[in-house]
């Protein structure tokens, strides 16, 4: 079971880490969130990203999670 330390100490290397800027990554939830609400039933909500940089720096790895509705999947078939 990790340690509270532990906890913190990876929060604060994926700040150290993050690409862009608070309002940079509200701005880009809410445009990913339109475009794939489009094609998912998502509740906006819960969407979290991440943008970070990755392998010592030289590149970015972008991460979304959302949950999708898998009732509505359902009906589109």
């Amino acid at each position: 079971m990790p340690s509270k330390l532990t906890d913190r100490l990876k929060r604060i290397l994926d700040e150290d880490r993050k690409v862009l800027s608070p309002q940079s990554e509200r701005d880009l939830r809410k445009k990913l969130a339109a475009v794939l609400s489009q094609y998912f039933p998502i509740d906006q909500r819960k969407l979290h990203i991440r943008v970070v940089r990755t392998n010592y720096q030289t590149s970015y790895e972008l991460t979304a999670e959302m949950p999708i509705k898998k009732s509505e999947l359902d009906k589109e078939k």
